[in-house]
């Protein structure tokens, strides 16, 4: 399981303007090269936005806007990407399908991750603390601006930089 790829629907469900998909593990790549067209055939550049069409082989699914994002450098520490689509249910479902199609020239297969998923990979590798693992469920359900400001703060590793200052002064204080 921990080398699984993971897929998900990273925005609300919905209809809306863009519904964004997100992979990460170790076939997000290969993944990308298969369903999308446009898509740079070799390493493309990371960070950077392409214009693509999500494609059966067949025909074109949608037009999109795809991220590759290189591990270490993204949310979970592995490869991961991000695929802006139209926010048509219909679309989302055929999408996240593509994406999760066993395909034999797919080294890993691609599964949907569970709800906290790519949080839990940031905190296994060494992304964001445990402190700041929680708080993104929390500023996620925030119900207040105040309360969400506050726990952006704490994802941002307020809370976690107090408690590390603390714990080192009660420690120097015990050599004393």
């Amino acid at each position: 399981m921990d080398n699984d790829t993971i897929a998900a629907l990273a925005s609300p469900m919905g209809r809306g303007g863009i519904a964004v998909i997100r992979l990460s593990g170790p076939a997000t790549l290969p993944v990308l090269h298969r369903i999308l067209e446009k898509w740079p055939s070799g390493s493309p550049t990371p960070r950077r936005a392409y214009h693509c069409f999500v494609t059966d082989g067949q025909r074109h699914i949608d037009e999109c806007i795809a991220v590759f994002y290189r591990g270490p450098h993204s949310y979970t520490g592995e490869d991961s990407a991000e695929i802006s689509i139209h926010s048509s249910p219909f679309l989302i479902e055929e999408t996240l399908n593509l994406v999760c199609a066993p395909n034999g020239e797919d080294v890993l297969p691609v599964r949907m991750a569970m709800p906290g998923e790519f949080t839990f990979r940031a905190f296994k590798n060494g992304k964001m603390d445990l402190i700041q693992a929680e708080s993104v469920n929390e500023l996620i359900n925030a119900n207040s601006r105040c309360y969400a400001h506050m726990k952006f703060g704490t994802l941002e590793g307020k809370l976690s930089r107090f408690m590390n200052q603390l714990r080192d002064d009660l420690i120097n204080l015990g050599v004393q």
